[in-house]
């Protein structure tokens, strides 16, 4: 997941390949929470149902593995940030 949204934040969030970016991840006994930042204009969360033939399922798996997920704006940029269960469980998105 984690290489998935690190990908997305090269190739769609204006950044470009050679820009910096802050990858945050914090535990606890329940959940890790990844963050991923850049300097990029950030996009909106898109629909999920209907990715490209060949492309555009990073954000899609992510739906489908992490527990939850969500993009916001920060100063000077944008982050996606997600949510994995310690037990690896799928079940209860919020």
């Amino acid at each position: 997941m984690l290489s998935e949204v690190v990908t997305n934040a090269v190739l769609h969030g204006g950044v470009g390949v050679d820009a910096e970016l802050i990858i945050d991840v914090v535990s606890d006994e329940h959940a890790v929470t990844f963050t991923v930042h850049d300097r990029g204009s950030g996009f909106l969360r898109p629909m999920l149902d209907q990715p490209q033939r060949d492309r555009g399922y990073g954000l899609f798996i992510l739906d489908q593995l992490a527990h939850r997920w969500g993009v916001r704006r920060t100063p000077g940029g944008a982050c996606v940030w997600f949510e994995a269960l310690v037990d690896g469980g799928l079940g209860g998105r919020s």
